[in-house]
């Protein structure tokens, strides 16, 4: 048994154990569910529920329960969206704000292509180059601007993009 409260500390094996616990053997199970998807937890959080009904051992309410508890969490994340804040122009540059309460030295900008080519769009090249006015104003660099798509990512550094 699992007598750890804190869930940051627990790892893949002993969440998907807690998760399957009503099972009778439960740590065999484990073991096979992860080697089925070679401890990739990626490919287990898109498994159908058929891919998981394959795995020997796996019954129809296991595989619900692993599909439910990944569908909470990409619940939890897409709620999150939301609060996060959205960058269009100069103006909306506060992000540097905790890079000066912080002193931070300098600074990676990332951010996500869902079209999934992350190749740079002409205001991803303007907004970089108005970030790098502002971090030389600041003085806080900019290390590089990386833009991640599905399969592929982008340094608009290592592309020359944007002269740094």
């Amino acid at each position: 048994p699992i007598h750890n409260h804190n869930m940051n500390n627990l790892s893949n094996k002993d969440l998907l154990t807690i998760i399957l616990s009503s099972h009778k053997n439960t740590g065999v199970l484990v073991n096979t569910l992860l080697k089925a998807f070679h401890g990739n937890l990626k490919d287990l959080f898109t498994a159908t529920v058929e891919d998981l009904l394959a795995i020997d051992g796996i019954s129809l309410p296991d595989a619900y329960k692993i599909k439910a508890v990944f569908e909470l969490g990409k619940r939890i994340t897409s709620s999150w969206k939301g609060d996060r804040p959205l960058i269009t122009s100069t103006d909306d540059v506060v992000l540097f704000r905790p890079a000066i309460t912080h002193a931070t030295a300098s600074i990676i900008l990332l951010h996500n292509h869902p079209s999934g080519d992350a190749e740079p769009s002409e205001a991803d090249m303007l907004l970089t180059r108005e970030l790098l006015m502002c971090s030389k104003v600041l003085d806080i660099p900019i290390i590089d601007h990386i833009i991640i798509a599905k399969t592929d990512v982008t340094s608009m550094k290592k592309g020359i993009y944007c002269s740094y």
